[in-house]
């Protein structure tokens, strides 16, 4: 007996050809948000420091920068027309 092997390439189905891959408005304000935050750490230390007596870590910062990002991307409605 022998099989047979398939060679054909794979399709993609109609739907995911027709997706529409461009960052929403909710990505790109996330996106903006999480790279100011991230700016905005060092500025926020010497007040984090002074208002808790303890060094800002870097697993702090980034659970803030976490946290103000899902916020605002949050906020922002979703403005992207379907794709149809």
């Amino acid at each position: 007996m022998s099989a047979t092997v398939d060679t054909a390439p794979p399709t993609m189905p109609a739907s995911a050809a027709a997706t529409n891959w461009t960052p929403t408005t909710k990505v790109s304000a996330g996106v903006v948000a999480a790279s100011a935050t991230a700016l905005f750490i060092p500025l926020l230390s010497p007040l984090w420091k002074k208002l808790t007596g303890n060094d800002l870590s870097a697993t702090e910062g980034a659970a803030l920068t976490t946290v103000i990002a899902f916020v605002i991307q949050y906020l922002i409605p979703e403005r992207r027309e379907s794709a149809r």
